[in-house]
Order: structure tokens, then sequence, then C-alpha cells
């Protein structure tokens, strides 16, 4: 369990900074948020070029020397025979995580890093909370704490950056007046 928590916390940290490297460079530059997803698809895939060789090498081994060919088989024919409802699903998936993909790179260009994150983490609290009403899994203690600090946290970021919005055009009254 707390090497579960150790990879979501290095997760978010990544994030973070991956946030703030973004948001210098839109600040930097009027890109469009397009262009950087392009980009970091592209990064991706080139990191797939560096493994080619062990790619390669692995994808010409005889399947029995990784999986169990009994469970292959078996695997095979039942999505073979699957119902349509299962593409329909792995379908609606793939789109969903393209247009979540966007929407992330879209809203990257527009609001903060902190912004950015805080939003996320909500998206995948959401997730979360979905997934254990679906497949019936108990809310437990972990869970509160989790939700607890979730909560706090989007709560103290929207009432300060209210109070933000609320102080920024009073100090910009008294900067003219004051200039005047």
């Amino acid at each position: 369990m707390w090497i579960g928590i150790l990879i979501l916390t290095l997760s978010l940290i990544l994030s973070c900074g991956m946030g703030l490297l973004q948001e210098s460079i839109y600040k930097k530059s009027a890109h469009s948020w397009k262009e950087g997803l392009f980009y970091s698809v592209k990064v991706h895939f080139s990191l797939y070029t560096v493994s080619a060789d062990n790619l390669k090498h692995a994808l010409s081994l005889p399947l029995f020397l990784c999986f169990n060919l009994q469970d292959i088989q078996s695997e095979a024919t039942y999505y073979k025979n699957a119902p349509v409802s299962i593409w329909f699903a792995l379908l609606t998936n793939a789109v969903t995580q393209f247009v979540c993909i966007m929407g992330v790179h879209s809203l990257s260009s527009r609001t903060s890093a902190l912004t950015l994150t805080l939003v996320l983490t909500v998206r995948k609290f959401v997730s979360l909370l979905l997934s254990l009403y679906w497949f019936e899994n108990e809310f437990e203690t972990y869970h509160w704490i989790g939700a607890f600090l979730v909560f706090v946290g989007s709560s103290s970021y929207c009432i300060a950056s209210r109070n933000a919005l609320i102080i920024t055009p009073a100090k910009r009254k008294s900067k003219k007046s004051k200039q005047t």
C-alpha cells in the first residue's frame, strides 16, 4: 500500500514540475496548446526509438516464453466472441482519453500550473469515487482522509483565488489615483 502512495506522490510532484515548465513556456512564447500537445507526443514517441532494439527483441520472442499459451487462447476466444458493448466501451475510453488530454493541454495554456494541478487532482478524486461506486468497494479510512485533504485544498485555493480577484481591482484603482 505504501508503495502505491509513494508512486502517486512522486507522480503528483513530477506533474507539478511539468506544469510549471509548461507555464513558463507559455509565458515566454505565444505557442498554441495544440503545438504543446504535438511536441509532448513527439517526445514520448522518441523515447521508444531509443529502445527500439529491445522492443524488436521482445516482440520477436515466442509468446509462450512471455505468457501462458492457454490463457492467451482463452482470452483471444473471449474477445473474438465479445459482445459489442465491450468494443463500444473500449472505443469510448479511447475517445474520452483523447478529449481529456486535449482539455489538459488547453487548460495549461490558459491557467497557472497550480490551477491545472488542482483541477487534475479533483478529477482524479472524482474518478476514484466513481471507481469505488462502480466496483462496489468500501470507502475506507484512507479514502476519508484523502477526501478531506482534497476538499480542504480545493476550498483553500478557491477562497484565496476569490480574495485575490476582489483585492486586485481595488489595488489597481489606488495605483491609478496615486499616479494622477
